[in-house]
């Protein structure tokens, strides 16, 4: 395990003791969770999420090959209208 050592601002500082008191956990710990949201955010994707991505695209891309994108869009602009007019705002 690594240790960081790093300076805040007061305000910040004050806030992250709110978010710790309210999780009823540490400081430290609210940094290390905010810091391991940012680190998967920000990450590439995995090769296990790639490969299932391509697959669930290549799935979607062979039921729907028989179909004109021009048909497609027309779809999916009827189906916009129709619900904007069901939702009341057209």
């Amino acid at each position: 395990m690594h240790e960081l050592l790093i300076r805040i601002e007061d305000p910040e500082w004050k806030q992250i003791e709110e978010v710790a008191r309210r999780l009823n956990c540490s400081v430290e710990e609210v940094a290390r969770r905010a810091i391991s949201r940012l680190v998967l955010h920000v990450s590439p994707p995995s090769e296990q999420w790639k490969q299932q991505v391509d697959e669930v695209l290549a799935s979607v891309h062979q039921r729907t090959e028989r179909y004109a994108p021009e048909e497609i869009e027309a779809d999916i602009t009827a189906a916009y209208e129709e619900h904007r007019k069901n939702a009341g705002g057209g």
